[in-house]
């Protein structure tokens, strides 16, 4: 239950992500750096201590989504929260080396994840967990946006990618309808709409995030972004690091 949208430039790129949850989950910790191996900067689930997105030193920013149509198949009892998986792969320093972390052995150890990788100088990657295998393939800077639903997915995410379509090139690079699009209510405030509302779950968060040559940034709208603002930004530092070879998260 999530929208995820992004857009390159010259001297990086930038990504505005709803997170969409249950009205009776509790609320996630707003975003600081955390130590490891690479320090990184993220919000933290309440309940998990896990996170849906996350930036490290190197410039790598990390989003997860729920993959409800892939849930046929996958073992649902003692099994980590998908969050943890970020929190683990925060470690990598570039976005191959995070998506060939994620063995279908390690995969297995969460319910049906999409994981999708950014990192400036090359395009997006994304890793796709249906609870049988893992997929991993490549996506274009202009891609429509990502979006999970439990309810309905295929016509959810119709719904918002029309809307997204409507924006037009220009704007699609916008920062200012680029938020607003993660505002919307259209076609009308409810399960479809990007700021989703329904009686059991609604958008619960509004993350941005700024990627340049030696800075990111990370705003955060701890409430449904149709009426709560972001707030100002966190900024890590970015470090010239070599690359790694792939390895297990």
């Amino acid at each position: 239950m999530c929208t995820l949208s992004f857009v390159d430039r010259p001297e990086g790129f930038e990504l505005f992500f709803n997170r969409d949850e249950r009205r009776d989950r509790k609320a996630a910790l707003p975003p600081s750096v955390h130590p490891g191996p690479l320090r990184f900067l993220a919000p933290i689930d309440g309940e998990s201590g896990g996170t849906w997105i996350a930036v490290n030193e190197a410039g790598l920013v990390l989003c997860l989504l729920n993959h409800y149509e892939g849930t046929e198949g996958a073992v649902e009892s003692g099994l980590e929260s998908r969050g943890r998986l970020v929190v683990a792969l925060a470690a990598c320093r570039s976005a191959a080396e995070a998506a060939g972390a994620v063995t279908e052995g390690v995969a297995r150890r969460f319910r049906p994840f999409r994981l999708v990788l950014f990192q400036h100088g090359s395009p997006p990657l994304m890793v796709l967990y249906d609870g049988r295998g893992v997929a991993r393939s490549t996506l274009a800077w202009d891609a429509e946006p990502v979006v999970s639903s439990s309810v309905d997915p295929a016509g959810v995410t119709l719904s918002r990618r029309r809307l997204f379509r409507r924006l037009g090139p220009s704007g699609r690079r916008d920062p200012n309808r680029l938020f607003e699009y993660h505002r919307s209510h259209e076609p009308e405030i409810g399960p479809y709409s990007v700021c989703m509302h329904r009686p059991d779950a609604r958008t619960v968060s509004l993350t941005r995030v700024s990627v340049e040559r030696d800075v990111a940034r990370m705003w955060y709208a701890p409430g449904p972004p149709c009426r709560t603002e972001l707030g100002p930004p966190r900024t890590l530092p970015l470090r010239r690091l070599p690359q790694a070879s792939p390895r297990g998260a």
